[in-house]
């Protein structure tokens, strides 16, 4: 990276979070104002008794065990500076805000991280000039902002996405078996941070069997007959697995639960939030979420530069979109519309916006 880029990405950082940490605590001491945050912290505290079965597998619980761990240290100091046991466990009686306050913060450094994650998945894709726009763009979007305010898992997913996004790319570009362990590390990580993760191992397989069709420069059915055989792809499902279990491991411990909770999530995705039916979600994030999330202007770009991008490489394209088209096939079938849902696309359309934006002002200039 030149000192340029270095520069310009550290002012784009700054800027991501101090927007996503102003104002954190927002809301508090009022537990409701997210309900939902507020379980997880519960869930979180409920460690500290000795039992680290969750018994509750709607989120899975990377984010679980990380704030938890996070919570270990706050306290560890705490009662280093002289507070004793018994008035922490007052406190979180009381009035948990502190712990609240510690899992916004763990949400709004991922989110900010999340911006230099961009920033290398479009580089990757384009060059640094169109990575500084993108950068630019994730640390101003507004909906991303937004959540990393709130100590929930759609945010964390998002940062191990775009790493997974940006070693898949690798593996198309190079095939490398480091680049397929480190895939499949970050799916695994994405998934146990909320399950949608597993998506990305369809990218994952676009692109292993990409690879094998340039490799070969054969039929395309004895290409993926290689590919099947590729040890390269069953390393990253291994990594991926592993991943995924080393901090969901009650996934298999406690299997009952984990799937009675896996199907009753399905259900209300399809069925609506506490019988609100407002339409499939394919329409309504089109519409009304997207335009919000990121703005009728980068939207736009986002599609006039995803056209760029298909004309100037076909299949790096389709490999990058691989994940956002399935998440958002999956997240909108459903008639539960959290606008949260889209956060994780929202990285992909700024990197094809800011695709679009380096075309329109190349050809601009050369004009």
């Amino acid at each position: 990276m030149s000192r340029r880029s270095s520069l310009i990405l550290f002012g784009i950082l700054v800027n991501a979070a101090i927007l996503r940490f102003w104002g954190l605590d927002f809301g508090l001491p009022n537990l409701q104002c997210r309900p939902d945050e507020t379980g997880v912290v519960v869930k979180a505290l409920a460690f500290f008794g000795g039992d680290l079965n969750p018994h509750f597998f709607r989120y899975p619980t990377l984010y679980f065990y990380l704030i938890a761990a996070v919570f270990a240290v706050y306290m560890g100091v705490r009662m280093l500076l002289g507070t004793p046991p018994a008035m922490l466990l007052v406190e979180i009686a009381v009035d948990p805000s502190a712990y609240v306050m510690i899992s916004r913060s763990v949400s709004a450094c991922l989110g900010t991280a999340t911006v230099v994650a961009v920033f290398f998945l479009a580089r990757r894709v384009a060059n640094e000039r169109t990575a500084r726009v993108a950068a630019f763009l994730m640390s101003v979007c507004y909906l991303h902002v937004r959540e990393s305010h709130f100590g929930l898992t759609d945010v964390s997913m998002t940062f191990f996405i775009v790493w997974g996004a940006f070693f898949i790319l690798r593996v198309l570009h190079g095939g490398r078996r480091s680049d397929y362990v480190w895939a499949g590390v970050f799916t695994g990580l994405s998934a146990s941070t909320k399950y949608a993760g597993i998506f990305l191992f369809a990218a994952l397989l676009i692109a292993h069997a990409r690879v094998w069709m340039t490799r070969m420069a054969a039929p395309v059915m004895r290409s993926l007959r290689a590919a099947i055989t590729d040890v390269n792809i069953y390393a990253a499902g291994l990594f991926a697995l592993v991943a995924f279990l080393a901090l969901t491991p009650f996934a298999v411990l406690d299997f009952t639960t984990f799937w009675a909770d896996v199907a009753a999530e399905s259900a209300h995705l399809n069925a609506g939030h506490a019988g609100l039916t407002p339409g499939l979600g394919w329409w309504v994030h089109a519409l009304y979420t997207l335009p919000g999330a990121v703005g009728w202007p980068v939207l736009t770009g986002a599609v006039f530069g995803y056209l760029v991008f298909l004309r100037r490489d076909v299949w790096t394209a389709v490999v990058t979109a691989g994940f956002p088209i399935l998440y958002y096939l999956v997240a909108g079938k459903g008639q539960s519309v959290f606008v949260r849902y889209m956060i994780p696309v929202t990285p992909f359309i700024c990197v094809f916006c800011a695709v679009g934006i380096d075309a329109f002002l190349g050809r601009a200039f050369a004009r």
